[in-house]
């Protein structure tokens, strides 16, 4: 019923913005014209044309835990980084290397990013393979992502499995965004256990403030919050903006 029904929700959408635009054009509000410009650019002849089990879907886009995994994995592996040289006392050593100092730091940043884009792509094509398999489904992966019905308000024209693609980088760069973070936090101590338990503070804060404005009109703070990459169903399953220098970015 949902999917043969879109095509006319879709409608009414463009409709509304159709409206809008003329009203706002009327009253000077570039503002808002240009946002129902982009809205009705991007439900303009949205409709699903055939059905298809979609459940395996609606579970993997639901589904978070080995996210949190990946967390305590980069954080377990990573806080070392930095602090294990400073356990030692070679960082005085290092700096009068030829291959010391900022060689040292850039080499171990790549490090860093090599083994949580690793650890990342791996959890995700297990994930992925693993609902595959279970379901024994993936005829719904040419469907377009609003065929989900959490997402019919999306601002984006993929297929699921463009979506499945897009969600696994997104992730990436959520995981790469808190490890920097927390190799930061970790420059300022000469032991790895308490940067630890901080970070893990951290992570505990910002999974706190990601569920408490998910869904409210505060979107600058959950941009702000790298906890919406990893968790990202809010970012994408809305049409919403911000507004940088009176313009409306998705």
């Amino acid at each position: 019923e949902y999917s043969y029904l879109y095509k006319q929700y879709a409608n009414d959408v463009v409709h509304k913005a159709n409206e809008n635009l003329t009203f706002f054009e009327a009253m000077g509000n570039d503002y808002e014209y240009e946002k129902n410009r982009i809205i009705l650019d991007r439900f303009q002849g949205r409709r699903i044309d055939s059905f298809a089990y979609t459940e395996m879907f609606q579970y993997y886009i639901h589904y978070d835990f080995s996210a949190f995994l990946v967390i305590l994995i980069c954080l377990y592996a990573l806080m070392s980084v930095f602090i294990i040289e400073k356990e030692t006392d070679m960082d005085i050593l290092l700096v009068t290397t030829q291959a010391g100092g900022q060689a040292t730091t850039f080499v171990k940043i790549l490090s860093t990013t090599l083994f949580v884009c690793a650890v990342s792509f791996w959890f995700g094509c297990i994930d992925f393979i693993s609902f595959a398999h279970f379901f024994g489904s993936l005829e719904a992966i040419s469907l377009p992502i609003y065929a989900i019905e959490n997402f019919a308000n999306t601002s984006l024209n993929l297929s699921l499995g463009e979506y499945a693609l897009l969600s696994l980088i997104v992730k990436t760069i959520g995981f790469l965004v808190v490890s920097y973070f927390c190799l930061f936090i970790s420059l300022f101590f000469r032991n790895a256990l308490l940067p630890f338990i901080i970070c893990l503070f951290f992570m505990l804060g910002f999974i706190y403030f990601q569920e408490a404005f998910m869904g409210s009109e505060r979107i600058i703070l959950k941009v702000v919050n790298p906890f919406n990459l990893l968790v990202h169903r809010e970012l994408f399953r809305g049409t919403e903006f911000v507004n940088i220098f009176g313009f409306p970015v998705l």
